[in-house]
């Protein structure tokens, strides 16, 4: 199992930030602040397979809650 740091990409369109993790087999996504945003919209597009996605947040980078 890799940790696998983000790709960010800030040029896409108008006020869009994309972060990408290229993720494989038992492969876990590293955590990306975004300290400038609390209120976000999360969108999650691939090939999953058995996969399982979480998406979770933080306010102090220690403790993190399933977001809803």
């Amino acid at each position: 199992m890799a940790a696998v740091n983000a790709t960010v990409s800030r040029d896409t369109a108008p006020g869009a930030i994309i972060v990408t993790w290229s993720l494989g087999i038992a492969d876990t996504g590293t955590p990306y602040q975004l300290s400038s945003s609390s209120d976000l919209t999360c969108h999650t597009f691939g090939t999953f397979g058995g996969a399982t996605i979480t998406w979770q947040g933080s306010s102090d980078g220690t403790n993190w809650h399933a977001m809803t």
